[in-house]
């Protein structure tokens, strides 16, 4: 009717329970994606938005001290990348010494996204 994917029904054999499965519109989908970003991410894209940094550099900005370059790497870095907002500047050498990470075209989108929401 109105573009929503079909609900699901589930049950067992012996009809003792059913569950329904109501997924979200696309569209709708797509219009939330800045508030399904974690604040770490956030915090990473804005750092990132007028161009390169290294992980000491985003680090600094986050006002974390080196010692918490693990959890920095984990809760920050890996999330941003794995959700495509984030690169290397040297992706084919993880460990070059002159390692920076960048925005993704995906990465300046959610940016003006959430630069668009936060003016509102």
């Amino acid at each position: 009717m109105n573009g929503s994917p079909d609900v699901r029904f589930e049950t067992d054999e012996n009809n003792t329970y059913f569950l329904a499965h109501l997924d979200i519109h696309p569209a709708f989908l797509s219009e939330q994606v800045g508030e399904q970003v974690d604040v770490q991410v956030k915090s990473l894209i804005y750092n990132l938005k007028d161009g390169e940094l290294s992980k000491y550099e985003l680090m600094a900005a986050n006002k974390l001290a080196n010692k918490f370059k693990r959890h920095f790497t984990l809760q920050f870095i890996n999330p941003a990348m794995e959700q495509g907002f984030v690169e290397l500047l040297y992706p084919d050498k993880p460990r070059h010494p002159k390692q920076k990470y960048r925005l993704t075209e995906k990465g300046r989108d959610l940016l003006e996204k959430l630069e668009e929401r936060k003016g509102k």
